[in-house]
């Protein structure tokens, strides 16, 4: 087995492992949404398409994520119709004034996030059907430390 696929196993059992977790957990501290727009794509207004949207919980000390559906479908309209500054202006207006959050004190979900943009610079890049992945191992190295990790696995 390459180390490339010995990864990819481990992050899916990552994923499944912090479902299981979280699954019947109740008591939510805080949530607040989150789009990641990769450092090589920020600036560029077309890259807000491109984006992934995560909606981060607070369950007591303990960071879950839910990556929510893609914006990237409603690209094709944005190219199409050649509107690119209204549409780019349109959803910026909409993600701003359609925020879910609840965050009475979101210091856990900016600390996670900000890890998150540090630990996801290590990899050269992330194709979109994988970022769940990455994401769930991000949150799997922030939510435990080194020992728990290592009765974990």
């Amino acid at each position: 087995m390459s180390i490339k696929r010995h990864y990819e196993d481990f992050r899916k059992k990552i994923a499944i492992f912090l479902e299981d977790s979280y699954q019947h957990k109740d008591t939510i501290i805080a949530y607040d949404e989150y789009i990641y727009i990769p450092k090589s794509k920020r600036g560029k207004k077309e890259a807000i398409f491109e984006g992934f949207d995560v909606l981060s919980f607070d369950y007591g000390g303990k960071i879950y994520n839910i990556l929510m559906p893609e914006l990237s479908r409603y690209k094709q309209n944005f190219i199409d119709d050649g509107l690119h500054e209204v549409y780019y202006k349109e959803l910026k207006k909409y993600l701003l004034f359609h925020k879910i959050s609840n965050t009475k004190n979101p210091n856990l979900i900016t600390q996670f996030w900000l890890f998150f943009e540090e630990f996801i610079t290590h990899f050269k890049g992330v194709t979109k059907e994988n970022f769940f992945y990455y994401l769930k191992e991000a949150e799997f190295k922030f939510n435990f430390d080194c020992r728990k990790l290592q009765e974990i696995i």
